[in-house]
Formats: structure tokens, C-alpha cells, sequence
């Protein structure tokens, strides 16, 4: 069956990218960067310059996280397709049903609110340790991208994951650069902790 999440409701890299672009610059005072006035990625003032945050590459993270739900309700919803269609034969009705699934597949996962508040609590975590709320926006979703079953948790206990230490870079899928200055993946991390995963 051919993929056609994009057809029921998956945003875009490029939609999430601006959809956190806006929410930075928005609540955080954070400024658009690019070379030729599109807007295409922002920038913190820090160490005395103005760093690139990287925004895209946060979001194809967040639509990979995104991505299996779509794509497990799409199956469900594509084996109920194929057992209806045996018996329908008015291809208006059978719109008429792939219209309501979309509906009810965009009604399941709901990605805006996912970004929107990986984007309000890394604000808040950022801005009470005083820490980038980008860097704290990627730690999330590394977290999330490496633990999915912790993303209904997250949606509604928001920080307290960082509290309970749900929120680690060693619980994460994805590099970072350590106080030293070094890019440490997470393995490495769990490593010089004793864990495994």
C-alpha cells in the first residue's frame, strides 16, 4: 500500500520547522537568521555571538517521532479499507469513508499540539536553568524519539520529566555537545554510567 500520510494529516519537516521558528522568535526574543531573507532558521545571542539553533534538523526529529503513529493508525486504517472494498462497489461511498478516516486519523494524533508543547514547556524548563531553550527543545525530543511511549506522559506532566529524570541525555536518541565542548552521543553517556539500553 502506497504512504499517504501526507495526505491524512502528517505535517511537513518544513511545517514543524516553521511552526517552532515562530513560537522561538514569538516567546523567546530569539531572531530569524538566514542568508537571503527567508527566514529560515533562528538564533540565539550566546558566548558573545549569535548561534544557529539548528531548527531544522529538531524537526525532521520530531516528525520521526511523529511519523510510526501515523503510519500504525494508516495500516489499521488501510486493512479496514481493503475488507470494505470487497464489498462496495460506488466509489463515492468509498470516498466518502477515506474522507472520515482522515478525520478521525487527525483527530488521533494530534502533531501541532505534540510541537507546541515540547516548544512551551522547553521554554519554561530553558528559562528557569538558564539554558537555551532550543538545546532543551532537542533534549526532549530526543527523549521522546527514543522512549514514544513516554509522549502521553509528557503531554500531560509536561516538566515534571526532568524532575523525575525521564528527561536525561542518556535516556535520548540523539547527540550533544557536552560542557566541554565535545559532541557525546548517548550510548557513550550510558555507558560511563553503568546503563544499557
Amino acid at each position: 500500500m502506497v504512504s499517504t500520510c501526507a495526505q491524512v494529516g502528517l505535517p511537513s519537516e518544513e511545517a514543524i520547522a516553521r511552526t517552532l521558528i515562530a513560537y522561538f522568535v514569538d516567546r523567546t526574543g530569539f531572531q530569524t537568521i538566514n542568508e537571503d531573507d527567508t527566514k529560515t532558521s533562528v538564533a540565539a545571542y550566546y558566548g558573545g555571538s549569535w548561534v544557529d539553533l539548528r531548527v531544522y534538523p529538531m524537526a525532521r526529529a520530531i516528525l520521526a517521532l511523529m511519523r510510526p503513529a501515523f503510519e500504525a493508525k494508516e495500516r489499521e486504517i488501510g486493512q479496514h479499507a481493503e475488507e470494505d472494498l470487497a464489498a462496495e462497489a460506488s466509489l463515492d461511498l468509498w470516498r466518502q469513508r477515506a474522507l472520515s478516516a482522515e478525520a478521525k486519523l487527525a483527530q488521533a494524533v494530534e502533531a501541532p499540539k505534540v510541537v507546541q508543547c515540547i516548544a512551551e514547556v522547553a521554554a519554561a524548563v530553558g528559562w528557569q536553568a538558564n539554558v537555551g531553550a532550543s538545546e532543551t527543545a532537542g533534549l526532549i525530543v530526543s527523549v521522546l524519539a527514543a522512549n514514544p511511549e513516554q509522549i502521553g506522559r509528557f503531554m500531560e506532566e509536561g516538566s515534571e520529566l526532568f524532575i523525575d529524570g525521564t528527561m536525561r541525555a542518556e535516556n535520548g536518541c540523539l547527540s550533544h555537545r557536552a560542557i566541554n565542548g565535545q559532541i557525546v552521543e548517548p550510548t557513550k553517556l550510558r555507558e560511563i554510567k553503568g546503563q544499557s539500553q
